[in-house]
């Protein structure tokens, strides 16, 4: 009696195993760089975020020492290409001290970015300063 000899087929992959393992592995490497451009944008906007707030604690502190504080609204451009605006004003809880001459005042620091063609406000900054108004 002869035997027949048969082909083992629990040695290999078939070519639909194949197919499922390529796809999985497709589908799970979009999903990672997907992640990954999350993480870098928001690493990026984490980034500016930072920036801005400290130029604007710089342009607050800069503007809150120098006395007398002028009223009205300056702007200029940090060294990065971010654009800041300093609002000063009379306080709507404006007090006034005729023996020292000083004044409560708003200061309002706002920092904008420039993003995808559209200026973006990033932060802003409020305190009040009792000082000498020019």
């Amino acid at each position: 009696m002869k035997r027949r000899i048969t082909p083992d087929r629990s040695t290999g992959f078939t070519v639909l195993e194949m197919a499922i393992s390529l796809a999985m592995a497709g589908i799970a490497l979009t999903v990672l760089l997907q992640l990954l451009s999350t993480a870098l944008l928001v690493s990026g906007r984490a980034d500016q975020v930072a920036e801005a707030t400290m130029l604007a604690r710089s342009r607050l502190a800069e503007t809150m020492a120098v006395e007398p504080i002028k009223l009205g609204t300056r702007t200029g451009t940090g060294p990065t290409g971010l654009v800041w605006r300093i609002k000063v004003s009379a306080s709507s809880d404006a007090i006034r001290v005729a023996a020292v001459g000083r004044n409560l005042v708003d200061v309002s620091v706002s920092v904008f970015a420039l993003r995808r063609g559209t200026v973006t406000e990033v932060l802003e900054l409020r305190s009040l300063a009792f000082a000498a108004v020019e």
